[in-house]
């Protein structure tokens, strides 16, 4: 997507300030006082009352992003989308019903998914890669939600329903990483020290996620993951996250014996 930001020049619009509308004084009559509109998040304490607060801000959410639409205000409308993505991170909290809560996930990732094929992640390279994160990280919650609806589930039966999450968190973190290559594409020999952590976090929640999905496949890749994390970790003396690296040292040494155990399983079943 082209265009540039909110205000650009070369858009210049004729008004009139002698408008009455558009005098100061004659909005703020107009706007509520703040107490009848927001809430202390003290008082929130049901889901009712947390709907009554997503609601309202949902209104002017809607309001805004209508007025900043994608093409001339690219990154005022990835602010209106993300808003509306953390507003409904924000309910979810307060849903109790596993059905729903997976359908709020949902909608979290609808608002920002399209964003994620229609900006130029050259001209936009920090909005894609808080974008590519953050859709990674609602995939893993949505596959979080899943496994526990079917946490009375045998492995195989629950496998399926859980792969595309887990690929679509794997899918994203993916573009995610792609974000820290070079102009050749290729990746960094060590990212940034302010990207660190990220990074390195980002690979363990791409393993937690694929380590979900209990099929040889999905569990190599979350192998691969965990394997990654530890090499970068040892080959640049990473001095921090020492609780998950330890965790990761141990998935590198126990996941193939089950991988294994798996293929083998897979095998006797299509012979």
């Amino acid at each position: 997507v082209g265009g540039g930001q909110a205000g650009a020049e070369g858009e210049g619009i004729a008004i009139s300030l002698a408008d009455e509308r558009l005098r100061f004084d004659s909005l703020l009559k107009e706007l509520p006082p703040p107490s009848a509109q927001c809430s202390s998040p003290g008082v929130i304490r049901t889901f009712d009352a947390a709907r009554e607060v997503y609601k309202a801000a949902a209104v002017r959410v809607r309001e805004a992003k209508a007025y900043f639409v994608l093409d001339g205000f690219v990154s005022d409308h990835y602010a209106c989308c993300n808003l509306e993505s953390r507003l409904y991170g924000a309910l979810v909290l307060h849903e109790a019903d596993v059905s729903r809560a997976l359908a709020m996930h949902k909608r979290r990732a609808a608002a920002l998914e399209p964003l994620a094929d229609a900006l130029n992640p050259k001209a936009y390279h920090a909005i894609m890669r808080q974008l590519l994160y953050d859709l990674a990280g609602i995939y893993g919650d949505m596959l979080d939600v899943r496994a526990l609806k079917l946490r009375d589930s045998a492995p195989a039966k629950a496998a399926p329903r859980l792969a595309p999450i887990a690929q679509k968190a794997g899918e994203f973190y993916g573009r995610f990483f792609d974000m820290f290559n070079d102009a050749d594409g290729k990746p960094p020999e060590r990212v940034d020290e302010e990207n660190e952590e990220v990074f390195i976090n980002a690979h363990f929640a791409m393993a937690r996620a694929f380590g979900k999905v209990e099929t040889a496949d999905m569990l190599s890749k979350s192998l691969n993951a965990y394997d990654f994390a530890v090499k970068y970790a040892a080959r640049h003396n990473v001095d921090f996250m020492r609780d998950e690296l330890a965790l990761a040292r141990e998935m590198v040494e126990l996941l193939p014996t089950k991988i294994g155990a798996l293929r083998r399983k897979e095998a006797a079943e299509h012979a």
